[in-house]
């Protein structure tokens, strides 16, 4: 059987542009990426992929973080003798997209 959010968007794309129901789903998980990804742990993420596939099977969404962020971001970390991980990276982009969302933010961990 067909996921829950698939058959809405096969149910849309019968009805009108399938381009369309297909763009809806990609907004749709990169909103749920955006909002759910950066509280997790590093531990959880690769559920919540799984998850996501589950519910949104052959829907990508588009590209995180920008291009101008990631050259500011790799050149403070050259600048501080830094080394700039992919997850170091990962998660400034989070912190960043979740800067954009919410009013407030708390830092947990260390």
């Amino acid at each position: 059987a067909a996921a829950p959010l698939a058959e809405v968007a096969e149910a849309e794309a019968a009805a009108g542009s399938g381009e369309e129901a297909e763009d809806e789903l990609a907004l749709t998980l990169a909103a749920l990426r955006a909002c759910t990804l950066p509280k997790l742990a590093a531990a959880d993420a690769p559920l919540f992929h799984g998850i996501e596939q589950d519910l949104f099977p052959g829907t990508r969404a588009g590209a995180e973080g920008s291009a101008a962020l990631r050259d500011a971001l790799l050149s403070a970390c050259a600048d501080l003798h830094l080394e700039a991980t992919r997850p170091f990276v990962a998660k400034v982009e989070q912190l960043h997209a979740t800067f954009q969302t919410r009013h407030g933010l708390m830092l947990v961990g260390g």
